[in-house]
């Protein structure tokens, strides 16, 4: 039995595990296989015949895919804390106090 001072863990949200697991396969996946067949960037490993057909989805995964995958990793650690929300907006208040300067 838990007593009343002790914190419950957080429910883990499935929804946050299968959006990463899309965007690994459904994204990471296809864009650097596709890397072998684009006609950018020389250092990479290429095929002798190159295409350009999926060069627009290059550059919506240049643009947007990182950023999406620090989204949800930093989503699902900030629903992972075992902390109750007055900490959790502490929390945000003293990391935006030193990451983010007011000069």
């Amino acid at each position: 039995m838990r007593g009343a001072n002790e914190e419950t863990l957080p429910q883990r949200r499935w929804d946050i595990d299968w959006l990463r697991i899309l965007a690994v396969v459904g994204l990471l996946v296809p864009y650097h296989t596709y890397r072998v067949f684009d006609i950018w960037e020389d250092w990479y490993v290429k095929n002798d015949e190159l295409s350009a057909v999926l060069n627009p989805f290059l550059y919506l995964g240049d643009a947007v895919g990182m950023q999406l995958l620090f989204l949800l990793a930093g989503s699902a650690t900030w629903f992972a804390l075992p902390i109750n929300l007055s900490k959790r907006k502490k929390l945000y208040q003293k990391s935006n106090g030193e990451f983010i300067s007011a000069n």
